[in-house]
């Protein structure tokens, strides 16, 4: 499982979540569309990652979503984040 990193915290807003860094000099602001968002919200609650974008996958193949397409965009995402050290192991 996953989680936020010390020092990480976000908001969420109606585009999306705004994650803040601070653990270096003033911050830095990354934000994340509303798919990001969910992607965040599941991870950061407990669920696992793998299940979270399986989970968001099928969702996004109900309404025509290419499946190999929204997986593989999920995983780089997830890979940016863990990569930024925004999220990591609990």
């Amino acid at each position: 499982m996953m989680t936020q990193r010390t020092g990480v915290h976000y908001s969420a807003t109606p585009d999306g979540i705004a994650v803040l860094d601070v653990r270096r000099g003033r911050g830095r602001w990354r934000f994340l569309d509303p798919i990001g968002a969910e992607l965040w919200t599941k991870i950061t609650s407990g669920i696992p990652a793998d299940t979270a974008i399986e989970g968001l996958t099928h969702t996004w193949i109900r309404r025509g979503a290419d499946a190999a397409r929204v997986r593989a965009d999920l995983t780089a995402l997830l890979d940016v984040l863990s990569a930024s050290q925004l999220l990591g192991p609990v």
